[in-house]
Formats: C-alpha cells, sequence, structure tokens
C-alpha cells in the first residue's frame, strides 16, 4: 500500500486565490485518507493518513514567492502563533498558505474582515496583477505591435509571424480576463470588508471553461506553428525537453527553499540553470532541423 500520491492540477495565478476551492479540495482528500504535504503550479502531493474530517484555512501573506527559503524567521514566528490553536501547516506555494486543525470547532486564524481582505489583496497585487499589467504593458507598447496596427488583413495573413499574432492575442484575453477579474475581486470585497464581511474570492464554473478553451486554442496553435517549423519529431523533443527542465526547476527550487537559500540566491540560480538548460536544448534541436 502506497504511503504518497501526487496528483496532477494545473495551479494557475488565478486559482491561487480560489480560497473555497482549495479548501473543499483539501477537505474532501483528507476525508479519503490523503493529507496534502506540498503545492505546486502542476501537481499536489500528498501522504496517507487515517480518514478522518479535517478543518483546513488558507491564509495569505503578501511578499513571499516560490523562491522565499522555508525557514524564513517571520514566517517560522507566525507558524509558532498559529500552532498554539491546534494549526499546522500542511503545504504552502507563493504566498498562500494551507493549515489545517484536528479539532472539531476550532478557532479562526483570521478575525478581522477587513485585515483578511488587506492580506489578500495585497497578495494578489504582487501576485498576478503586477506581473500581468506588466506584460500587457511591455505586449502594447512594443514596436511590433506597433507595426501591426498598419498592416491590413491581406498583409496580416501573408506575414509569416501571424500565427504567433494570433497565438498573442488570446494570451492577451486570458491577462485582461484575469486583471478585470482581480479587479472585481477588490471592488466587491473591500466594500464587504468595511460592513464587517469577508468576501472569499470563487472562479466561476464558466470562467474556468472559458480559460480552458483558451488554453487549448493557444496550445493548439503553438502544436500547428511548431510543427510546420520543425517537424513532428522536433516539436516532440521541444515539447518533452520544456516539460523536463520546467519538473527539474520546480524541483530545484524546492531544494533550494528547504536548504535555507535566500530568495534572490534562489531566483538567480533557477533563472541561471533554467536559461543554460533552455540553450542546450535549442542546441541539440537546432543542428539537427538543419
Amino acid at each position: 500500500m502506497r504511503e504518497h500520491r501526487r496528483e496532477f492540477r494545473i495551479f494557475s495565478r488565478s486559482s491561487l486565490f480560489d480560497s473555497a476551492a482549495i479548501r473543499e479540495q483539501a477537505e474532501r482528500m483528507a476525508a479519503q485518507g490523503w493529507l496534502v504535504e506540498g503545492i505546486s503550479g502542476f501537481s499536489w502531493r500528498y501522504r496517507r493518513i487515517e480518514p478522518r474530517p479535517l478543518h483546513f484555512s488558507v491564509v495569505y501573506l503578501a511578499g513571499y514567492t516560490a523562491y522565499d527559503p522555508d525557514n524564513d524567521a517571520e514566517k517560522q514566528d507566525f507558524l509558532e502563533y498559529c500552532s498554539q490553536d491546534g494549526w499546522r501547516l500542511a503545504a504552502w506555494w507563493k504566498s498562500m498558505h494551507l493549515f489545517y486543525n484536528e479539532s472539531p470547532a476550532p478557532v479562526p486564524i483570521e478575525t478581522d474582515p477587513l485585515t483578511q481582505y488587506r492580506c489578500v489583496r495585497n497578495a494578489l497585487l504582487w501576485g498576478v496583477i503586477l506581473p500581468e499589467a506588466y506584460v500587457l504593458f511591455a505586449s502594447f507598447s512594443s514596436r511590433r505591435f506597433r507595426r501591426t496596427l498598419t498592416l491590413t488583413p491581406a498583409q496580416h495573413l501573408a506575414d509569416p509571424s501571424f500565427f504567433w499574432l494570433v497565438i498573442w492575442i488570446f494570451c492577451s484575453i486570458l491577462l485582461l480576463a484575469d486583471l478585470f477579474s482581480a479587479f472585481a475581486w477588490i471592488y466587491r470585497a473591500g466594500k464587504a470588508a468595511r460592513q464587517g464581511i469577508f468576501l472569499e474570492r470563487k472562479t466561476s464554473r464558466l470562467g474556468k471553461l472559458a480559460f480552458c478553451f483558451c488554453y487549448a486554442i493557444l496550445f493548439f496553435l503553438v502544436a500547428v506553428y511548431l510543427t510546420a517549423a520543425l517537424g513532428l519529431a522536433g516539436t516532440a523533443v521541444l515539447s518533452g525537453g520544456l516539460l523536463l527542465i520546467i519538473l527539474f526547476l520546480s524541483f530545484w527550487q524546492g531544494r533550494m527553499r528547504k536548504a535555507g537559500v535566500s530568495c534572490w540566491q534562489n531566483l538567480g540560480r533557477s533563472f541561471g540553470l533554467g536559461l543554460l538548460l533552455i540553450l542546450l536544448l535549442f542546441g541539440m534541436i537546432i543542428p539537427a532541423i538543419l
């Protein structure tokens, strides 16, 4: 009988702040005898326990990233504070920290709706709004984008980079929809918090389907373009290589966190290692194609 299991789940920036869905997933698995012990952008990792109902709470600590060390002093103080009421850290990813409590009626970690709202808002600002707004600003202000505004539809179709233009449009739609959702929650939750109510941020089923649809189209367009440029074998090697690099870097970041390496050192080493691996991958593929 295995003691650990891994469930592959795409954990996007948007779903990172769907605290209700995260809590419900953890509670459902605990009732089946699996306690979450690790979360990444691609999977949830569980360990076997005695099936029982557990209470979970999601807390957002603004400023924490996937590169911050596990032994951060401020974070350890907060964990000590939570442990006094029986809350134990099950898993965390970036600013999201998932706690569990075995008590049938635990004391909530956060009791002030306004403070809770500000914590989520600040984490949302640093984790979603600023990065996505920067990507959109850099894209819209680029020379290539300004050039596309002067082209006719016929010129667009004749342009070799037409596929990338379509891909860029779908990426922009995803980012704009995510930003609109974030600002809408900030407005509604701010009003509710001032009235003493904390409004959880939830991702609707329609929104999830829309994002999945856009991601499917995006994947299809990229696959068509790469297949035309590299061939089926080259596309398979490139896709598999990039997936292995992403998984390896995720493992590397986790090892650096556990070793107590600082955020900036972890980020620098991961960036340098990732760049080196990508250059090696393209160095193997391009000569084979030529």
